[in-house]
């Protein structure tokens, strides 16, 4: 599975003023499968961290089955 992906980490200060700040973390990438009959999720296929960086980058993993949905940092959401 390929993921395409732009990040960036920004600030906001209590008068609602934005500050960009250069990115440069291990963040998790969750790849999940589809859900079955009366479940709300598929079961996971794939977590682990990856250091994302500031900007546009390319994520490729592989997975042992068709995903449905894939995730930056899924279990906080």
């Amino acid at each position: 599975m390929t993921l395409r992906l732009r990040a960036r980490k920004v600030t906001v200060d209590p008068a609602g003023v934005e500050t960009e700040l250069p990115m440069n973390e291990w963040v998790p990438i969750g790849v999940f499968a589809p859900s079955g009959p009366g479940r709300e999720y598929g079961g996971t296929l794939y977590l682990r961290p990856h250091r994302i960086r500031t900007g546009q980058q390319t994520i490729v993993v592989t997975v042992p089955r068709k995903p449905a949905d894939a995730g930056i940092d899924p279990i906080s959401c």
